[in-house]
């Protein structure tokens, strides 16, 4: 490609870039059972107000992250 150094790969955008899972998250599923991302955001204390509890925000669905559970509330409330 013009004005790639020699041996260099071009970046890619878009579907196969990877978001880093907050450390309080990790062992959590990042996806639901079919295959939709899960607001990382809305799962944290902190909170997402993009969207409603269960609803689709830019960043992913606003469900639980526990395995197995994909509920309408963050997984810090799961019980």
């Amino acid at each position: 490609m013009a004005g790639m150094q020699p041996g260099a790969t071009p970046k890619g955008k878009g579907k196969g870039k990877s978001v880093r899972m907050p450390a309080t998250l990790i062992g959590k599923h990042a996806m639901t059972s079919d295959g939709r991302r899960v607001c990382f955001g809305y799962n944290l204390p902190g909170g997402c107000t993009a969207a409603a509890a269960g609803k689709e925000c830019p960043k992913g669905y606003h469900v639980c992250m526990e395995p197995g559970c994909y509920g309408p509330h963050p997984v810090h409330r799961h019980q």
